[in-house]
């Protein structure tokens, strides 16, 4: 078991008490809800169109939101550096679960192109990119690509605990957690999709985003109900970490390549 599954399971189970004590307690209503209208908003992209659609029914769950500021802290958590329009995309992973409870995003701007995006997602088949010591036991993630790695099939593991269920090149990665392992006895079952959208604008230096939508089934119980509080806390600090490398690492790649161009 990872040192990153390990570390999550003690802080659940260091919140066993409190969760104990807050049963004693009456929660108050829900604070506001998220807008999930889809009538205003139309996205094209060259050669791939992500559609605004309504989104698959989310359970949601706010077992420890006490006042209007936790809630708010919720929410920021599982929808840190989008836009709420980029939320109302439909996305590769939609509908590979069935009744998700919760649907976390992330995104980040990258002045590469997207193949130099995409390739360097591809290195997820070889180290996750986020905090090394604590998911990948202490090895550092490559800093240079790895040939072969763009050469993608249906099934292969990627960043150990996934398995991926689709892609298409220069746009998209769709895995989801390996079922019976001791991630998915952790998390439950989880999709993930990793976005590229092409940013059009002006400038000679070609730019896109990286959007990533998380799905996930909470397991049963007590456990599950902890979990819906900690996972998008946790799922942001490490994912936030793997998006800042890839933007570093693809930003670096796009400028030897824009220098290599200039020499020729």
């Amino acid at each position: 078991m990872s040192a990153s599954i390990r570390s999550l399971r003690l802080a659940v189970l260091q919140s066993l008490q409190f969760e104990q004590q807050r049963k004693k307690v009456n929660q108050q209503p829900e604070v506001g809800n998220r807008n999930n209208s889809t009538s205003s908003c139309h996205c094209q992209i060259s050669r791939m169109e992500l559609s605004p659609v309504a989104t698959v029914p989310i359970r949601r769950h706010r077992p420890f939101a006490s006042d209007g500021m936790l809630v708010e802290m919720l929410s920021l958590s599982e929808t840190v550096g989008t836009t709420p329009e980029e939320r109302l995309l439909a996305f590769p992973c939609d509908g590979i679960l069935s009744q998700p409870d919760a649907s976390l995003y992330r995104g980040v701007t990258i002045n590469a192109s997207e193949p130099t995006v995409f390739r360097w997602l591809c290195q997820m088949r070889a180290a996750p990119y986020s905090y090394d010591w604590i998911d990948n036991g202490g090895r550092q993630s490559p800093r240079e690509l790895t040939a072969g790695l763009e050469n993608l099939v249906i099934g292969q593991d990627v960043m150990r605990i996934f398995k991926l269920t689709a892609f298409e090149k220069d746009r998209h990665l769709t895995l989801r957690l390996k079922a019976k392992s001791s991630a998915s006895r952790t998390f439950g079952d989880l999709a993930v999709s990793y976005v590229l959208i092409p940013i059009r604008s002006d400038l000679s230096m070609p730019r896109c985003r990286l959007l990533v939508k998380l799905i996930v089934k909470h397991p049963p119980g007590l456990y599950g109900r902890l979990m819906r509080t900690v996972l998008p806390w946790g799922d942001w600090i490490m994912m936030r970490r793997q998006l800042l490398n890839f933007k570093l690492l693809a930003e670096q790649t796009e400028r030897r390549t824009g220098q290599g161009q200039q020499r020729r």
